[in-house]
């Protein structure tokens, strides 16, 4: 099992099973940091933060914001729903979800391949597509993305490389407590990780297209293995 540390020091950082590998490594021009990408290939390999110390209760704002490249499904199934970063469980009555970035089709209007937004209040209440905001745009296998998910106590907004690709009003306006853990990918899904920053914030049109500049979203993953 590998260990990924918490930049910020806000929750206890993310255990890696299954050996996800590590490529992708892009030198940028302006800066001699190497930045890197753990590599998930499907359902066995994922990522778990099982202590976020409560970062979201009581929370009246939220954003996610990650950068990844998603290469290929690994089923031939014509709709469903996977998980790239959220807090939430998998299916059992008990289950407290709150958020999930996922790509879905066949769901929520989304005939193509698509990135898709859920909220949901950690009430027990599940994702679904009425607390959801799915993007306009078809996914392009890959492509490496910044993509920013945000929500201000009423409404999600999803945006890809800086850009709104959808909005939705929310029925709730504050996060109950939940005990779920945060899990990266656990999905028939391959792609890869370069970063991940969670914040109890709403962003806006701004924050998106100045944050899209400093991730350098034209560069691609070179190497991914």
């Amino acid at each position: 099992m590998d260990f990924v540390n918490d930049s910020r020091s806000w929750t206890a950082g993310m255990k890696l099973y299954g050996n996800p590998e590590y490529g992708g490594f892009v030198s940028y021009d302006e800066t001699s940091n190497a930045v890197g990408a753990v590599h998930f290939k499907g359902a066995s390999q994922f990522g778990v933060v099982e202590d976020d110390r409560g970062i979201l209760d009581s929370a009246t704002g939220f954003a996610v914001e990650v950068v990844l490249q998603v290469d290929k499904i690994l089923d031939t199934a014509s709709t469903f729903r996977k998980n790239l970063v959220g807090k939430l469980g998998f299916g059992s009555a008990e289950d407290r979800d709150v958020f999930s970035l996922s790509v879905i089709q066949g769901m929520c209007g989304a005939k193509k391949t698509s990135f898709a937004f859920f909220l949901a209040d950690g009430s027990g209440d599940s994702l679904s597509c009425k607390n959801a905001v799915v993007s306009k745009n078809a996914l392009e296998f890959g492509k490496r993305y910044y993509l920013m998910a945000t929500w201000n106590g009423k409404k999600v907004s999803l945006y890809e490389n800086g850009k709104k690709v959808g909005e939705t009003e929310v029925s709730f306006e504050k996060i109950l407590a939940s005990e779920e853990s945060i899990f990266v990918g656990k999905e028939s899904l391959e792609f890869s990780l370069e970063d991940l920053w969670i914040s109890v914030e709403p962003l806006n049109d701004a924050d998106a297209e100045s944050r899209n500049k400093s991730h350098e979203i034209e560069t691609p993953f070179l190497g991914t293995i």
